[in-house]
């Protein structure tokens, strides 16, 4: 078995060119992805060649972190994400940048 000819780490997770190009080929045309450790809902777009992050899970008081920790957290894992899926020439799009900076909305849009 060949080694990964990249791999990128973030919070004990690896990515692997070769894994995340086995995850876009799997999916269909807007088929989605969600990453359950930081809540992030991504969907597949063929045409434009990109995962569009649609939604997160929103903070909530209840979670033994701050609200700025909960953020960051999912911007390092869309970074990343970001980083891995554009050396295959995948772009990755967050349309849900201006929901997080001033209150969250919960759910889509």
């Amino acid at each position: 078995m060949s080694e990964p000819s990249s791999i990128t780490h973030v919070h004990g997770e690896q990515f692997s060119m070769e894994w995340s190009q086995r995850l876009w080929d799997m999916l269909k045309d807007d088929g989605v992805w969600g990453i359950p450790r930081s809540g992030l809902m991504f969907r597949k777009n063929v045409a434009q060649a990109r995962f569009v992050l649609y939604d997160r899970l929103p903070y909530r008081t209840e979670m033994p972190w701050t609200r700025e920790q909960h953020l960051q957290f999912q911007d390092d894992d869309i970074e990343v994400i970001r980083t891995v899926f554009a050396s295959l020439g995948i772009e990755v799009v967050d349309e849900t940048h201006s929901r997080k900076v001033e209150g969250e909305v919960e759910g889509p849009g």
